[in-house]
């Protein structure tokens, strides 16, 4: 008798966790893997704007004004701080070569994330004329390119 109560309380919690354990791992472990995995692999969007804006960086602290306007596209929009500035050649001749090659600025990284749609970006801006601003950048790159940049000043 009391070999076919152990065997039967086993028997009745073995059933028990076979009745919850796929039901749970159906439904949760899925929506689970998926949100941690999109939050350790960025998207192909999210990985092209980060390369494009690397160069972007690496291009202005190098003061390479062909280097920035090949990664800005001919339409695209930059709005800095309310002054608007439409298309690549008004962007470099109004904005980049005056307040970026011509001073000699400087661009440091101080910190960014993905909102899903545009890259955010934080930087220490330094010129030899003496700005010395934290910036925020929000990049929306399409085709390996800047289209739009709306730009803070914090």
């Amino acid at each position: 008798m009391r070999i076919s109560v152990k065997y039967g309380a086993a028997a009745v919690a073995l059933a028990a966790a076979a009745c919850l354990l796929p039901g749970s791992l159906s439904q949760a472990a899925p929506a689970q893997v998926a949100n941690q995995a999109s939050q350790w692999w960025p998207s192909a969007a999210e990985r092209s704007a980060r390369s494009v804006e690397a160069r972007f960086i690496n291009r202005s602290n190098a003061l390479d004004a062909a280097g920035i306007a090949a990664l800005i596209a001919p339409d695209a929009k930059w709005d800095s701080v309310g002054n608007l500035f439409n298309g690549r050649d008004d962007i470099m001749n109004r904005l980049i070569i005056p307040a970026v090659i011509q001073t000699s600025a400087r661009y440091t990284v101080i910190g960014s994330h993905w909102d899903g749609f545009r890259l955010q970006m934080d930087y220490h801006f330094v010129s030899k004329t003496g700005d010395d601003v934290l910036l925020h950048y929000a990049y929306l790159v399409r085709n390996g390119q800047i289209a739009d940049i709306v730009e803070y000043i914090d």
